[in-house]
């Protein structure tokens, strides 16, 4: 029995160990957010791994969502600063489909190679840029699903995922302001609510 709990616990420490690990892995994120641009601009968007000390990024598969109506894609330019692979002779592929566009990623480099070429970038470069197309003015969320990434040893990591955004007009970003009459009618309410209740004590 003293065996069996012995075992669980160490079990218990290296399967937190293993959840730890996973979630100290860097970050992935598309800058600049908000994009900004008017109707028939062409806007540049990157994805960006970010790496902690000790983080590395071997591969990845992300599908970005967004609303074509908006913004349709232009093109897509995967490990544009040889950061995943030393060459850019890695294994890449993008394209589009029904819900967005996708972009991948493989690393030839040995695992040495790799940390190399990214700590000599600060551990911070583009997995790609992707260039879209300002359809019409408004604002589309740029989202990250279905995504897959891998550290050096090709052993999967889960970095913190940070969405974009496009805002296409002068006013594609505005927030939703409430009319003066709504700010007015929402003062008086409480105005009265605080006179109702100054009059009962």
């Amino acid at each position: 029995m003293k065996m069996l709990n012995t075992f669980k616990k160490t079990l218990t420490g290296l399967c937190l160990f293993g959840m730890a690990q996973l979630a100290s892995a860097g970050m992935i994120s598309l800058n600049p957010t908000p994009a900004l641009g008017n109707v028939g601009d062409t806007i540049s968007v990157d994805l960006m791994w970010t790496g902690s000390v000790g983080d590395y990024i071997g591969d990845f598969d992300v599908q970005v969502n967004f609303n074509a109506a908006i913004a349709s894609s232009f093109s897509i330019n995967v490990d544009p600063d040889c950061g995943l692979d030393s060459l850019c002779l890695g294994l890449y592929g993008s394209g589009t489909n029904a819900a967005g566009l996708y972009a991948f990623g493989v690393s030839f480099d040995s695992p040495a190679d790799l940390i190399s070429n990214q700590d000599i970038l600060g551990n911070t470069f583009r997995l790609a840029t992707f260039e879209f197309l300002a359809e019409a003015e408004g604002q589309t969320a740029l989202t990250l699903t279905q995504t897959t990434f891998g550290n050096e040893n090709g052993e999967a990591i889960s970095p913190t995922l940070q969405n974009g955004q496009i805002c296409i007009g002068p006013n594609g970003c505005a927030n939703n302001v409430p009319a003066p009459g709504t700010v007015t009618l929402l003062g008086l309410g409480l105005a009265g609510i605080g006179w109702f209740r100054r009059k009962r004590v």
